[in-house]
């Protein structure tokens, strides 16, 4: 993590990770079955792109992993450098980084309506809107308007703001 919180170092790093494993996929490609590719990516790539998502999955230098994810995607299924990859995550039922870093995020909130995250998260964000109740939208998580652009992509603010744009269908509440 640097001074500034933009996880530049921490991204350059998960990249060299992530691109030394793509070296290994790139070695097998032709000896493997694509359900065993498959599982090699979730264990070589992913993990490492889960690991502390909700943190770091909103920092401007994001689109360094975006960019090895697809290498990455397009290893696995076996097509050139510039094939197109959204067909390519949707057959695969891959999610990109930036809905790996949205479903980490609804998941926290879930937990959090309902109660089953540890206590130190608990005060974290309020049920309730302070200024008046809220008869709308009960299913809301309220959180002070951040003072900075900055801090507005901090979890604290971030994942309030995401729950409270999905509808009441998607909330399986």
């Amino acid at each position: 993590m640097d001074q500034n919180l933009t996880w530049k170092y921490h991204i350059n790093t998960l990249k060299s990770k992530i691109s030394r494993s793509l070296f290994a996929l790139n070695r097998v490609k032709h000896i493997l079955l694509p359900d065993s590719f498959k599982s090699l990516y979730f264990s070589l790539v992913q993990s490492h792109l889960m690991y502390g998502i909700q943190s770091w999955g909103s920092s401007i230098h994001i689109n360094k992993l975006e960019s090895t994810q697809k290498r990455a995607i397009r290893i696995i299924n076996n097509k050139v450098y510039n094939s197109h990859t959204d067909p390519l995550f949707r057959h695969n039922n891959i999610l990109k980084i930036r809905d790996l870093h949205q479903l980490q995020n609804a998941l926290f909130a879930h937990d959090y309506k309902h109660d089953t995250i540890p206590r130190s998260f608990r005060t974290y964000f309020t049920a309730h809107n302070q200024n008046k109740t809220d008869l709308k939208h009960p299913n809301h998580i309220f959180r002070q308007k951040p003072p900075t652009k900055f801090s507005s992509l901090l979890p604290v603010h971030q994942i309030p703001s995401m729950w409270n744009s999905l509808t009441n269908d998607m909330l399986w509440i």
